[in-house]
């Protein structure tokens, strides 16, 4: 799902490009906090949906745990995919700094928005408080989105 929700993000706002002549800061702003935590907050925890058989088995923290790990290799992915730019552009030393500050950074923020995300897909499979589900996955976007935010420096 980590790919899917990259090549979703870029698609939009390759879309979006062909809408509206933006200009580079634009472009940051809607990329980083509109399309990319609307997109995978809601991609994601999609992987849980495996899930659905044994969904009234499973409790709680089930699901936060399992959205976390969601969340924990979405991030993992992500950093390697930045240090990976980071060694193109600066060498391993910008890339060894990328990989330390998104660890301590990214990587925690993502496994919290999943966590709460994958709790709304666990209310939706388990057909409790479904009406609990949609403000969750909107918790998950305005965390992802301030972070997002406040990394720009915004």
């Amino acid at each position: 799902m980590s790919v899917v929700a990259g090549l979703a993000t870029m698609f939009e706002i390759a879309v979006l490009n062909l809408i509206l002549p933006l200009t580079e800061h634009e472009r940051a702003f809607i990329l980083s906090c509109i399309l990319a935590p609307i997109t995978e907050e809601m991609l994601k925890p999609m992987g849980l949906i495996y899930c659905k058989g044994i969904a009234l088995m499973l409790k709680a923290r089930d699901w936060l745990v399992m959205g976390s790990l969601a969340g924990l290799g979405f991030g993992v992915l992500e950093n390697s995919i930045y240090s990976l730019q980071a060694i193109a552009r600066g060498g391993e030393r910008a890339a060894l700094a990328v990989i330390i500050y998104r660890t301590f950074t990214s990587l925690p923020m993502h496994m919290i928005t999943s966590s709460i995300a994958g709790m709304g897909m666990g209310l939706i499979l388990s057909k409790k408080f479904r009406f609990i589900a949609p403000l969750l996955y909107f918790m998950a976007v305005i965390i992802h989105a301030a972070y997002n935010l406040r990394a720009l420096g915004f």
